[in-house]
């Protein structure tokens, strides 16, 4: 209604698309500045998170030469969770791997003794945990409880609710991460550093400066940007300079609009949780289309 040049929204995946929906249709520019389950192919629609090619492949591809072949998979049951399971299955199967457990969870569920159960009785090599929510993160606490000590690697946790933070030591040791940008990421490259200051000097009261942080910053500098080489706001001229592969030095580096898909090529970072709840990256996998 009041025929903004571009509109940016959505957190959870069904937030994203109903957004979306509306955008699309009135044949708006949108932005889903969180990574998601990927998939989606449109004109007016371009996204800065990452997806499974960029956390899932690498990440199944790391655990399985790191940790061994058999995995077991939690999963939220709506959307990102569901199509995410399906990329570590497919995953798993390019990685010579096996799938021993897969259960998806309900949303707002955070009773976790009879996954936990399951678990130890299918003694897998690691999990890849696919759980969202305040809710759902209670497993951490109740997976500890248990002693369940197997390494964990998730595509979700740390980079939006900071989990490391809310939970005392050692609750997420060992849990992996594939990330391009977590705040740790300012201890070790001068890019994060700059922008987790500039952002905190703004900002003194935010808890954690998290991946949607980094997203939506490159998403405005984006569209900066093709305003620029553009030299109006019109949609159409607008979507063809997004298209010219546009790059931006962000707080994890250069990333690069790729014009094909409408989503960032991006260095990936593996980040590791310490029996501290501090982030060592252990790994880098590269920059990742």
């Amino acid at each position: 209604e009041d025929e903004v040049n571009v509109l940016m929204a959505g957190y959870t995946s069904s937030e994203r698309e109903a957004a979306r929906a509306v955008a699309v249709q009135n044949k708006t520019i949108f932005w889903h500045n969180n990574q998601g389950e990927g998939g989606i192919a449109d004109n007016y629609s371009f996204f800065t998170g990452p997806i499974p090619e960029q956390q899932i492949l690498p990440g199944v591809d790391y655990m399985v030469k790191n940790y061994g072949k058999k995995i077991y998979v939690l999963a939220a049951d709506y959307g990102f969770g569901q199509v995410s399971a399906q990329w570590v299955q497919a995953s798993a199967g390019m990685s010579g791997a096996e799938i021993v457990g897969l259960e998806f969870i309900p949303l707002g569920n955070s009773e976790f003794s009879s996954s936990i159960a399951n678990i130890q009785k299918a003694k897998p090599d690691f999990l890849f945990l696919l759980l969202v929510g305040s809710d759902q993160s209670q497993y951490f606490p109740q997976a500890l409880a248990a002693g369940l000590k197997i390494p964990a690697i998730s595509s979700v946790n740390l980079q939006q609710g900071y989990e490391h933070k809310l939970f005392a030591p050692p609750t997420l040791a060992n849990l992996f991460v594939p990330a391009p940008f977590l705040e740790e990421l300012s201890d070790v490259n001068p890019n994060a550093k700059k922008f987790v200051s500039a952002i905190r000097a703004k900002y003194p009261e935010m808890p954690y400066v998290n991946e949607c942080a980094r997203c939506a910053y490159i998403a405005v500098n984006l569209m900066a940007l093709a305003w620029a080489k553009a030299g109006t706001t019109d949609t159409d001229p607008v979507i063809a300079a997004l298209q010219s592969g546009l790059s931006f030095d962000g707080p994890d580096g250069m990333v690069m609009l790729d014009p094909a898909t409408h989503h960032l090529a991006m260095e990936m970072r593996m980040a590791q949780v310490q029996a501290d709840h501090s982030i060592k990256f252990v790994a880098d996998l590269g920059k990742v289309e």
